[in-house]
């Protein structure tokens, strides 16, 4: 599900039930069934959002390999070559 906290009402009540700071957008959690979070767009330097780096790329392929249940294990290499040649492309 996508919330947008700009024009999704009581949006802000979702995302605060979910987020623990103030970090950069995007911001993706994973739900499990029931709600629970089973992780989250936060890495150890913070939010990797839409990875704007190399080293925040693990994170994120890393959060989507654990926990996109209809995502076929070879999609997470696919995603990571994708995110790496658009970051390269940025720094061009």
């Amino acid at each position: 599900m996508k919330i947008n906290s700009g024009h999704d009402i009581e949006a802000s009540d979702v995302i605060k039930r979910y987020r623990t700071d103030d970090g950069g957008i995007p911001w993706i959690a994973v739900l499990g069934k029931g709600g629970n979070v089973l992780g989250t767009s936060d890495g150890p330097n913070g939010n990797t959002g839409f990875p704007p780096k190399s080293e925040d790329t693990a994170h994120f392929v890393e959060l989507l390999s654990k926990h996109a249940e209809q995502m076929p294990r070879e999609s997470s290499g696919s995603v990571r070559d994708a995110l790496h040649a658009f970051i390269t492309s940025q720094k061009e």
